[in-house]
C-alpha cells in the first residue's frame, strides 16, 4: 500500500484490533489531524522530519489530545541528540522507536 494512501490506511485499521501506527508521514502539523481522520491509533514523529523540538511538541499534544498513540522515531542524529530524548520522551510519549539509531 502506498504510504499516502490515508483511506487504505483507515479500512486497514478497522479490519484489525493491532493498532495502526504511521511512519513517515508526520512531516507537518497538519499531517497529524489527517492521519486521526483515517481511523488510525498513532503516528511516529521525527524531531528532524518535524523540524525541531517546538513543532515536535505542538504535534505529540495535539496527537494525544485527539487520542492517538505517540512513538518517537530517529534518523540519522547525534549520540548526544538520541540520549537526551530518550531520558524525558520516554516519560512523556510511551513508545519509542529506535532503530537506524547508535
Amino acid at each position: 500500500m502506498d504510504k499516502h494512501n490515508f483511506d487504505g490506511l483507515g479500512r486497514l485499521q478497522a479490519g484489525t484490533s493491532i493498532p495502526i501506527v504511521t511512519d513517515k508521514l508526520v512531516q507537518k502539523f497538519e499531517d497529524i489531524e489527517a492521519l486521526f481522520k483515517t481511523g488510525i491509533n498513532g503516528v511516529n514523529n521525527k524531531l528532524m522530519k518535524v523540524g525541531g523540538v517546538p513543532p515536535l511538541l505542538k504535534m505529540i499534544k495535539t496527537a494525544k489530545k485527539l487520542g492517538l498513540k505517540v512513538m518517537l522515531g530517529c534518523m540519522i542524529e547525534t549520540e548526544f541528540g538520541i540520549t537526551a530524548r530518550r531520558i524525558w520522551l520516554v516519560l512523556v510519549i510511551g513508545w519509542i522507536l529506535m532503530h537506524h539509531c547508535s
